[in-house]
């Protein structure tokens, strides 16, 4: 019993322990536990100034989040490839319209190119035409007004004085003769209206090619058009899927840090607290021992 009561005074007398007691214990009281990636912030000795159990997050929990980490970057792996194989096609399309449009405005530039020159053929066609038929016309009016009219010319004056058919069979020689010069004129005309005739048929069948021509590659770039927007409408839709699944995979490893993060923080709870413990057990035994 004499030795007793110095035992309960011990506190009193030791200045250093009550000190270290209550500075542990307020260090404790003044901190919280955190969890940022697993980092846990914890101090303090004593089960009195200990900081509550942490959430402890099961093992399956972390499995499943694990999985699904796995999982959704395996499907974004998955869909990575589709983007690229989809991009590649894309490029591809594009490359084929570019062309295909580069041969329509071509095939247009000729159309128009023939279309002039078919113009310009049957405008020469028909003023040929005019030619021909006014020269005809002067030919026809001349032999007339010669036949009608012996006035024009000094032979066809004295010829005109005879009487009979010899005189008519002259003056009827005579008139041929000047109308042969009319005629070969007139013949040129012809000539000439021919091989203009000729041109405008070559021009218009050039015109006809060429509007082929240009109706196949107007068809062609319409089907390039057609498969580069059906190919960027594909893009966009896998682009959006891998956008997607990106998401999903950041959620999940958010997720999985998070719990990871929580276990690690139980841990170093468990671990101060044993610390806490076995240091309170100590000045418990050297509390004894004075």
């Amino acid at each position: 019993m004499l030795h007793s009561r110095p035992r309960r005074r011990a506190p009193e007398t030791s200045p250093v322990g009550a000190h270290r007691s209550r500075t542990r214990a307020g260090v404790v009281r003044s901190l919280l536990v955190g969890v940022v990636t697993g980092a846990v912030v914890l101090t303090g000795v004593g089960p009195a100034g200990a900081a509550p159990a942490p959430p402890n997050p099961t093992d399956e929990e972390i499995g499943h989040a694990r999985s699904a980490q796995d999982a959704a970057a395996a499907e974004v792996g998955r869909i990575a490839a589709l983007v690229a194989q989809a991009e590649s096609e894309l490029e591809r399309y594009a490359v084929q319209a570019e062309a295909a449009g580069a041969a329509y405005l071509a095939a247009e530039e000729a159309l128009a190119l023939a279309q002039a020159e078919a113009a310009r053929t049957a405008a020469q066609l028909q003023a040929a035409a005019v030619a021909v038929d006014a020269a005809t016309a002067r030919i026809a009016g001349f032999s007339r007004d010669s036949y009608m009219s012996g006035n024009t010319l000094s032979t066809a004056a004295v010829l005109l004085d005879a009487e009979g058919p010899a005189e008519l069979i002259q003056r009827a020689a005579m008139l041929d003769y000047v109308s042969a010069n009319h005629l070969d004129v007139l013949g040129q005309l012809e000539v000439a209206r021919v091989q203009q005739a000729n041109a405008d048929s070559a021009a218009r069948a050039a015109r006809d090619r060429t509007a082929e021509a240009e109706a196949v590659a107007a068809a062609a770039k319409a089907t390039a058009d057609g498969q580069l927007a059906a190919q960027r409408a594909a893009y966009d839709q896998v682009a959006a899927q891998k956008a997607a699944y990106d998401q999903q995979l950041q959620a999940a490893q958010i997720e999985l840090l998070r719990l990871q993060g929580a276990r690690d923080a139980f841990q170093a709870w468990q671990q101060q607290k044993a610390a806490e413990e076995a240091a309170a057990a100590e000045a418990a035994r050297r509390a004894e021992a004075e």
